[in-house]
């Protein structure tokens, strides 16, 4: 199989600018750059992923998710809709959090059964207890 990639891009900590979406004719709004549930532009060849992507995480794992997502749709040619529910999340604090599955809204809207556990982060965290989060 013969693949030809024109251009990938990749920018960390950079506010999306538009100017060229623009160009494309690629739609966008506040919330960032719309796609379907392949994460496909409304541009047929043209996908976004990570912190440009409107209702997403601006975590780096779910951007690296997606982006193996779309990589192995784009050398195959097979479209699959990406299953958020699998990607963990971690945000790295002092105590880290993390999570992966259904929100609490997701589970409700889908009529599910479901478990919510909270912890207080001072019952784990001696430092939480030391700065009083």
């Amino acid at each position: 199989m013969d693949v030809q990639i024109s251009r990938a891009q990749m920018l960390m900590g950079y506010r999306m600018g538009t100017l060229a979406l623009e160009i494309l004719g690629i739609d966008y709004d506040r919330g960032g750059i719309v796609v379907d549930e392949y994460l496909r532009t409304n541009v047929p060849h043209i996908w976004a992923v990570g912190d440009v992507r409107k209702g997403t995480f601006h975590l780096a794992q779910p951007a690296g998710f997606e982006a193996r997502h779309v990589t192995r749709m784009a050398l195959t040619g097979e479209l699959h809709p990406l299953n958020e529910t699998i990607v963990p999340f971690l945000i790295g604090t002092t105590p880290a959090f993390a999570g992966v599955g259904l929100t609490e809204k997701q589970a409700q809207e889908d009529g599910l059964h479901y478990f919510v556990h909270w912890q207080n982060a001072s019952e784990i965290c001696p430092v939480a207890n030391v700065k009083g989060e």
